[in-house]
């Protein structure tokens, strides 16, 4: 691993240690609002049935991600919007690109989804796997062509 890359790693797990702080300081559970809801959740989130997201839109950058948040998880709107542009990001309702895909982590806890893009050289298959299994302990599931 090259110093670039040490250095996008050690951002992202900053940024994903951003995220549990905004997480753990409390959720709403207002559910008013014009959100999508994510296609692609955890188990215990489709048992629930459909939730109002926003999705992080970073797969162009050097992040190499899309995030979907579920809002009742997140303190608030506003805290995903500071969040997603730290990470060069834009905040929305638009579902995750398909294009370039490598897949997607669907968490074991909790309910944010990352789905991992090669656009960029960030990711190759075996890294964005590791990662989403090894520090984001999610379950893979690489993308269909």
């Amino acid at each position: 691993m090259n110093t670039t890359q040490l250095f996008k790693a050690l951002r992202l797990i900053a940024s994903g240690s951003t995220l549990v702080a905004i997480i753990a300081c409390g959720g709403s559970d207002d559910s008013s609002g014009s959100g999508s809801s994510a296609a692609s959740t955890g188990a215990a989130a489709e048992a629930e049935g459909p939730r109002e997201t926003r999705t992080c839109d970073a797969s162009s950058t050097s992040l190499g991600q899309c995030i979907v948040y579920d809002l009742a998880e997140a303190s608030s709107e506003d805290a995903l919007r500071e969040q997603c542009t730290s990470m060069e990001g834009t905040l929305g309702t638009d579902p995750c690109p398909t294009e370039a895909r490598l897949g997607t982590c669907n968490p074991n806890l909790g309910r944010t989804v990352r789905h991992y893009y090669d656009g960029n050289g960030q990711y190759q298959l075996s890294t964005a796997s590791a990662e989403c299994t090894m520090l984001r302990n999610g379950t893979w599931a690489a993308a269909t062509p």
